[in-house]
């Protein structure tokens, strides 16, 4: 009995430091499956790297007045074509002059963004912020803000 429970224990432990609690365990990961996310549109990575709550805010580039809580930001991902396991684009989103500015649980990520839709040369650019908070040992977006470049 008292080796099944050691068992037990350790294969908990297994799952526990490789599953979704410890998956982004640096803001420069956590920003990196982001910009994944955007090349993949993937729309299940969203509940993953955002604060899946109703704290979670949002600022588009695209659209008026601030987008608060998951489902909201989820609905929002939808509008650009995101679906839950992703799906072939030409589209390519990047970040350039990423800084990282870490107190305590909470991040400040400051970068300009870029977005090339794939049968056109223009791309568009501007600057963002993301704050991340560290809960549970693992990072999370709390709020993002992009803007356009005029």
């Amino acid at each position: 009995m008292r080796i099944f429970k050691y068992l037990l224990t350790v294969l908990l432990l297994v799952i526990h430091t490789s599953g979704f609690s410890q998956r982004y365990n640096s803001p420069e990961i956590l920003i990196k499956e982001w910009e994944r996310m955007w090349n993949t549109y993937d729309l299940s990575q969203v509940d993953r790297l955002f604060a899946a709550d109703q704290s979670v805010t949002y600022f588009s580039s695209e659209y008026a007045g601030i987008i608060r809580g998951i489902e909201a930001l989820r609905n929002h991902h939808a509008k650009f074509g995101f679906v839950s396991g992703g799906k072939q684009s030409g589209n390519k989103l990047w970040l350039d002059e990423t800084r990282y500015e870490l107190q305590g649980n909470t991040c400040l990520v400051t970068a300009t963004w870029y977005f090339q839709r794939e049968a056109s040369e223009q791309r568009q650019a501007g600057p963002v912020t993301f704050v991340l908070e560290k809960s549970g040992g693992a990072w999370r977006i709390k709020h993002a803000h992009f803007s356009n470049n005029p």
